[in-house]
């Protein structure tokens, strides 16, 4: 049984609560909430855009803590659900996974890609899971898209468009924008990582938009640009004058038929063949914060990392976003320079002084085949000030000191002269067993880089991909 313990009694840690009655093998061990009430049980004052309030709950034999540091030091807890602003996201995350703990966290991922790459780096670097609860994925409605797109019965898709509308909340003001992102990333970024679900990342977006107050983009349409003839647009925003209820749809034109769904119908998706009948068809799943959960407990039981919830893939969400919103800014298309990502494991050369770690950076070229990838990788930052770090460090530890160790990013660069080219083959059993990736297919070669004193031994993730 995967206990969990969810991080914020909000709509969304409510909603979670309620969804974890249907999970298999999975329940709710503790909570966590500031709210002496809320503690109690009493949860009648929390609201959200859907649904009924929270009620009063029977919280007897759930653990109730005021603190996160409570939560962490409880060592039945497996999995942190972690619904709080966004704003706490990236801190909270990092904590959660420092103790040991897996992570679900409610998206979006953070409001800046380095933070979001920080989370990532902080749950290969301790071994836990890391997830992000983009619940669009598993809404039925939206599932079918997928299930169509897969199956290919209907041929391949032409043109798809997403829509998703409310009224500006009564409550937001611009100050809001560092807390919530505003409406093109907390709103925007459900259709943003459905299109990259569906077709994988584009090559560019070009968006227009209505900037608002604060300099807040609050109407955004984008374009996402692929390669070949698919048009595929998503619009987001929050322009809806007050009582206009939320709004949610879309239009996709695959070659032999047409799905359409829109949430203000109050109807199920219509499927529209070239025989011209239309017919309503039989959803995938119930419920979609069941569905992401029961994800985020079946990929701790079964100990692998999740393909459809994992964080690189919510890290690439945001960046669609932030691309986005640069695209109104400037009235520029905006290029997706989606380096291929790489996490290296590095072991130090002789006499380098430091321990060895892992490292995350990027490639800026790749080869892919049938039964082997290839990365030219060569890192770009001098190592030497990590060496003398590493050594003050463990001088620092005989005199009974501390000193913080700030683990850099690198980012890798191709590297002339000479080229460095990893091929790499699946790893034996019981060798290259790195963070989650058991079995990690292992770099051949042995790269060294004398200047730096580092020798790069193994790539462990690629694009997101972990090799299990």
């Amino acid at each position: 049984m995967v206990n969990i313990g969810i991080v914020g009694i909000g709509f969304m840690g409510m909603t979670h609560y309620k969804a974890m009655a249907q999970v298999n093998g999975g329940q709710v061990a503790a909570i966590v909430s500031r709210d002496p009430k809320k503690r109690a049980g009493d949860w009648n004052d929390i609201q959200g855009n859907f649904g009924d309030s929270g009620g009063v709950q029977d919280l007897s034999g759930i653990r109730c803590y005021e603190t996160l540091d409570e939560l962490l030091a409880d060592g039945e807890i497996d999995l942190v659900d972690i619904c709080l602003p966004t704003n706490m996201h990236v801190e909270t995350s990092i904590r959660a996974l420092s103790a040991g703990k897996h992570v679900l966290l409610e998206k979006p991922i953070a409001l800046a890609l380095d933070d979001s790459d920080r989370i990532v780096a902080a749950a290969q670097e301790h071994q836990r899971q890391f997830m992000v609860a983009h619940v669009l994925r598993y809404f039925p409605e939206f599932r079918l898209i997928k299930q169509l797109v897969d199956d290919a019965e209907h041929g391949p898709v032409l043109a798809a468009h997403f829509k998703r509308i409310i009224s500006r909340p009564a409550w937001w003001a611009p100050e809001d924008l560092e807390r919530t992102g505003g409406p093109s990333i907390d709103l925007h970024i459900h259709d943003a990582d459905f299109v990259q679900f569906l077709f994988g990342m584009p090559t560019a977006v070009s968006a227009q938009g209505y900037i608002g107050r604060g300099e807040t983009v609050e109407y955004i349409n984008v374009h996402y640009q692929y390669d070949g003839p698919m048009a595929i647009s998503a619009e987001g925003g929050w322009l809806a004058q007050q009582g206009c209820p939320f709004e949610h749809g879309y239009d996709v034109y695959f070659e032999e038929a047409t799905l359409k769904f829109n949430s203000s119908w109050g109807e199920p998706p219509q499927l529209l063949t070239k025989d011209g009948e239309v017919s309503t068809p039989s959803l995938p799943g119930e419920d979609g914060f069941v569905g992401e959960l029961q994800e985020a407990v079946d990929a701790i039981a079964q100990g692998r990392a999740s393909q459809e919830i994992g964080g690189q893939s919510a890290r690439n969400s945001l960046l669609l976003c932030l691309k986005g919103i640069e695209s109104v800014q400037t009235g520029e298309k905006v290029a997706i320079l989606l380096m291929p990502f790489v996490r290296l494991h590095a072991m130090p050369v002789d006499g380098a002084g430091f321990d060895e770690i892992q490292y995350v950076g990027e490639a800026d070229s790749h080869e892919e085949g049938d039964d082997e990838l290839a990365a030219i990788v060569a890192v770009e930052m001098d190592l030497r000030q990590q060496v003398a770090q590493g050594n003050a460090q463990k001088r620092a530890r005989r005199k009974g000191q501390h000193i913080a160790d700030h683990r850099p990013f690198f980012r890798a660069k191709q590297f002339h002269p000479p080229k460095a080219r990893y091929s790499h083959h699946r790893a034996q059993d019981g060798k290259a067993d790195i963070g989650q990736c058991p079995g990690t297919r292992a770099v051949t070669g042995g790269f060294h880089h004398a200047d730096n004193g580092v020798r790069i031994e193994r790539l462990v993730q690629h694009n997101g991909e972990e090799y299990p």
